[in-house]
């Protein structure tokens, strides 16, 4: 009878660990809902929409991520530092582009909002949260932003999940749960946090030069700085660290503001291995700090690349006070491998590395693309000769001159048929209404072409001939 009662015992302990087991995917669910925002350590992205994968040198030297949206929250991030400005065409396709510099990374609709909703959707324990800023440089003269328009159509829309409240360090968790946070970094708003209001900010983002002592024999040394001898990460961590430890030591209970620390930092604006060689050195010195605190450390870290510093994002999360580590599981996989982007292309032009999704009859190649059309983000085929994007739509075939095109070196293909969709199916787009869309090729006319499937469709449907064409069976692109 003992030994029956120690391994009933055990099992409860088991199953009830297993339950109370969280991945990075949905760490805040596992938190009390009673704690306060200003408790609770926050792993974030600094300009989080310049994931990029091609080969513009504008945007290489402005990326400051390789996760897209999708990506980083699977992974744990929860803050996301966006910048924005109106797109600036008299009769724009998306009328927000998100920008760092003089760069274009895509609009804001379908590079953030599109992942953040169905994300929130999928785990509505979870909590985001966004600063909005209207990026300006200067060779993007007179940019504009109408802030009217952006909460028109995001802010205060009928079906916004952004919290329609103000905050502050002391609000409680289960009153944000499922919500996008709104920090205001342009102008006061009702809703979410204005930017310096009840918040310690440290955002030092100029790399200073290291300096060194060059012997001179027997006339002793001379101290010299620049470029050649490097830049001075040191410096900015000690900045961060301050921040880390004063946030330790001062944001008792209840907290009385919101400690905001960026790891960011750059030398010059052409200078893009300052950006990464920044966020290798300090994000691992923020890592071994944490490691060795003895509690949370309440602070929102905001980062590049995070992904470079294995475990940095973890060490944020097991610091809060009422997660349950689980020390056996891994961070569930992202919704696509993480060499996985999208990439934006124009006029035909096929970025390296694009992937080929079937060919024409006399073999040439076709690749995976999507272009914005009608309100939808709609998955198509592009080769040179096209000019653009053809995607299916309304019966007809519609060339897209602006579009991205889908780079991944490891996917596979599977067989569906009558509007099939398997469960690990890669979502590439969405109608006007929001359904998903998904990535599927078939067979044509002697030619395998790309198109796009969800099951109303009852098919895969491509573009031939100026026409929408629906093809069974068909593949779809999976993960």
């Amino acid at each position: 009878m003992k030994k029956k009662l120690l391994l009933y015992f055990a099992v409860f302990v088991l199953a009830h660990t297993q339950a109370q087991a969280y991945n990075l995917t949905d760490w805040m669910s596992h938190l009390d809902g009673n704690i306060k925002l200003g408790q609770i350590g926050i792993p974030g992205t600094h300009d989080s929409g310049t994931f990029y994968g091609g080969t513009n040198l504008i945007k290489e030297v402005a990326q400051t991520q390789n996760w897209n949206i999708m990506e980083q929250l699977q992974n744990g991030i929860r803050f996301l530092d966006i910048r924005l400005s109106d797109d600036g065409n008299p009769r724009p396709v998306c009328y927000f582009q998100v920008r760092h510099g003089p760069a274009t990374f895509g609009c804001f609709k379908d590079r953030v909002m599109y992942d953040i909703n169905n994300f929130l959707t999928s785990y509505p324990n979870e909590t985001i949260f966004m600063s909005i800023k209207h990026e300006q440089h200067p060779i993007l003269k007179n940019t504009t932003f109408n802030s009217g328009r952006f909460e028109k159509e995001y802010v205060y829309s009928s079906d916004s999940k952004f919290h329609q409240k103000p905050i502050d360090a002391s609000t409680q968790l289960k009153d944000v749960r499922g919500k996008i946070v709104l920090f205001n970094r342009d102008e006061n708003r009702t809703i979410g946090i204005n930017w310096n209001e009840k918040m310690a900010i440290q955002d030092d983002y100029k790399l200073s030069y290291e300096c060194t002592e060059i012997p001179l024999g027997p006339f002793g040394s001379q101290r010299t700085c620049g470029p050649h001898v490097g830049y001075d990460y040191p410096k900015k961590y000690r900045a961060v660290k301050g921040l880390l430890v004063s946030a330790v030591d001062k944001n008792k209970s209840p907290p009385r503001q919101l400690w905001v620390n960026f790891t960011s930092a750059v030398g010059t604006e052409a200078d893009p291995f300052s950006i990464k060689g920044n966020a290798d050195w300090v994000n691992r010195e923020v890592k071994t700090f944490i490691g060795q605190a003895n509690q949370s450390v309440r602070s929102i870290i905001i980062m590049d690349y995070p992904d470079r510093t294995p475990g940095l994002i973890k060490s944020i999360v097991e610091h809060n006070k009422y997660v349950k580590p689980d020390r056996t599981s891994s961070p569930i996989p992202p919704p696509t491998t993480s060499n996985a982007r999208w990439v934006s292309a124009s006029n035909g032009n096929v970025p390296s590395g694009s992937l080929v999704s079937g060919h024409e009859a006399n073999g040439e190649k076709l690749y995976v693309c999507r272009a914005n059309y009608n309100g939808g983000l709609h998955p198509g085929k592009v080769r040179s000769a096209f000019r653009a994007c053809n995607i299916g739509w309304g019966g007809r075939e519609i060339p897209v001159n602006q579009y991205e095109t889908y780079i991944d070196t490891s996917i596979t293909w599977q067989a569906a048929s009558s509007g099939q969709v398997p469960s690990s199916a890669v979502v590439a787009g969405h109608e006007s209404n929001g359904n998903q869309l998904y990535i599927c090729r078939g067979s044509y006319q002697s030619g395998v072409h790309s198109g796009k499937v969800r099951s109303a469709f009852g098919a895969c449907n491509i573009s031939w001939g100026g026409i929408e064409i629906k093809i069974n069976p068909y593949e779809v692109l999976v993960r």
